[in-house]
């Protein structure tokens, strides 16, 4: 019965039809929902009853869901839709010339159903919890599309962020919504004057009645964002700084006790969302029974090396750290404030980022097309990421041998330049005196020990999260207090994690891609030693993209 684990059962309810016979005594499973009814398998029992029921062999129902496996992969996810606001400051989906709006949540799969807004059409889709995939594709609709009235939901939507998000005058906000509309649409959307109307009740009905700071040593944080929902503290500490160092940490005492007891902690910032008076929110996670939560929300007005060690200084008077891992991305300052505060935490940079980094080198130095266009150039260069996963004593050696390929298969001179940049930035340019300091260490950037011990490479919960924070706001550079508001939303949704996360441990497992490659990288990192450097290094290499 181990052959059957539960990703793979989840497939085979996912049958359009009942095979069985009149004996049957389970309902007609619906297509669109197989997780609800997967959530009341126990044992692999069931699974053998389900084989009895549907008038085959086990063998058979394993066949099927292979077959659904390869065709639809673990999960159903589609990116290619838009959220707006509603008249009511609600939140509605935008997908393939259709608009539905948030029905219920699912609680058995952590799934939102969203219903067709057409009135008697019971069209409906299913998404994740945060809304960043759509994990259910909509049923078929009894109308045709309008895709005029989706561009003046769309043009609505935007009047209604530019009102509550900034202070231009009605006029302006209409004439940057309106500019580029076809004359099919201009004959649907509201007069100038009632628009002009909205734009004012918007404004007075859900603007905070406080000043609008102009810079961050303005701002003066209201009592009610001092506090949390549950009227916990919330400010955990604010330096007042009125020479452009302004620095807030927005955490609860219990969130601190979580970072606390997390054994790996996982750091990065982000900058569209955050306010104009403030640089970038800088946001710390930690791992709690299994379950990624959110934890220290921080205000940054500038990125010096001295205010991330302020931040990390402070957060070790708050709480006491015992985590033995932690992963960022390349940001030096943050780098070298952590590792000054907590020395003896390991360190590593996010895979994510490095490939990235490496990405953007080949496009700078203009070697797109011979990547795109030549298998064993491409493969070289892949390479050079793959070293993440070689012993570091054994990373200086095998660039070189990736070196003296490239000369020997004549490419050097054409990969010279990322060469150079990526000796620079990762292993340290050779002198006579011997290698220099790299901008990274390469202990840095390594992923050996990570992967021998199932951590995770990159950051992309966090990206996840950034993106869901930023799909809540619906806005790039927010108003500073609609801005507090979501963060305590956000702290919400933080305890919600906590209070759940014993319970929900076991169900957390990883992507199955992402296990998959985890798998093989694990097994070629086992038979190092067996490898040839270069079909070591080529084996790491087919793992990823970039």
């Amino acid at each position: 019965m181990q052959l059957y684990s539960p990703r793979v059962i989840k497939f085979i309810f996912a049958t359009p039809s009942c095979m069985c016979s009149s004996k049957c005594s389970l309902p007609l499973l619906d297509i669109l929902d197989p997780v609800r009814f997967f959530i009341g398998l126990k044992t692999p029992s069931s699974v053998l009853n389900i084989g009895e029921y549907r008038g085959g062999c086990l063998f058979d129902i394993f066949i099927s869901a292979v077959t659904l496996f390869l065709k639809y992969g673990h999960l159903i996810q589609f990116q290619n839709f838009e959220i707006i606001t509603t008249g009511k400051l609600k939140q509605a989906i935008l997908f393939e010339h259709q608009t539905y709006r948030k029905s219920h949540k699912l609680k058995t799969n952590n799934l939102t159903s969203w219903r067709c807004i057409v009135k008697y059409c019971n069209s409906s889709l299913k998404t994740n919890d945060d809304i960043t995939n759509i994990i259910v594709l909509p049923t078929e609709h009894n109308h045709a599309s309008n895709p005029e009235l989706i561009s003046k939901r769309k043009i609505e939507s935007k009047i209604r962020h530019l009102a509550l998000s900034s202070s231009h005058n009605p006029r302006s906000i209409i004439a940057d919504s309106i500019s580029n509309i076809t004359p099919e649409v201009s004959a649907i959307i509201p007069k100038y004057s009632s628009i002009q109307r909205k734009i004012q009740y918007t404004r007075k009905k859900n603007t905070f009645n406080y000043p609008t700071p102009s810079t961050a040593q303005d701002l003066i944080i209201p009592d009610e964002f001092q506090v949390t929902f549950r009227n916990e503290r919330f400010v955990a500490f604010d330096n007042h700084d009125r020479a452009g160092n302004r620095l807030i940490i927005l955490a609860t005492q219990r969130s601190l006790s979580v970072l606390s007891a997390s054994n790996h902690i996982y750091f990065d910032g982000t900058f569209k969302t955050v306010p104009s008076i403030f640089y970038q929110i800088f946001v710390i996670h930690g791992v709690y029974f299994n379950t990624f939560i959110p934890l220290i929300f921080i205000l940054m007005e500038n990125k010096t090396e001295d205010l991330y060690y302020l931040i990390w200084t402070k957060i070790r008077e708050l709480t006491t750290l015992t985590a033995t891992t932690a992963l960022c991305d390349f940001e030096k300052a943050s780098l070298n404030a952590f590792q000054r505060v907590y020395p003896s935490i390991n360190l590593t940079c996010c895979f994510f980022h490095l490939s990235q980094c490496i990405w953007r080198s080949i496009q700078r130095n203009g070697i797109v097309t011979h990547y795109n266009n030549d298998d064993n150039i491409r493969n070289r260069l892949k390479m050079f990421g793959a070293l993440a996963f070689c012993p570091v004593n054994d990373v200086v050696r095998y660039f070189e041998i990736i070196e003296d390929v490239l000369r020997e298969e004549g490419s050097y001179e054409i990969l010279s330049e990322f060469i150079m940049y990526f000796e620079d930035t990762f292993i340290g340019r050779f002198t006579r005196q011997g290698r220099v300091q790299p901008r990274f260490g390469i202990s840095l950037w390594n992923q050996r020990d990570r992967t021998i011990n199932d951590l995770p490479r990159t950051n992309n919960h966090i990206e996840g999260w950034h993106r869901a924070f930023s799909s809540m706001i619906s806005c790039n550079h927010p108003n500073i207090f609609t801005f507090l508001l979501f963060l305590k939303k956000e702290q919400s949704l933080s305890d919600n994690k906590i209070d759940g996360a014993i319970l929900n441990s076991a169900n957390n497992h990883r992507n199955t891609r992402y296990e998959i490659i985890s798998s093989q990288l694990k097994a070629t990192i086992e038979n190092y030693h067996q490898l040839p450097p270069l079909e070591f290094l080529k084996n790491i290499a087919y793992t990823y993209n970039f």
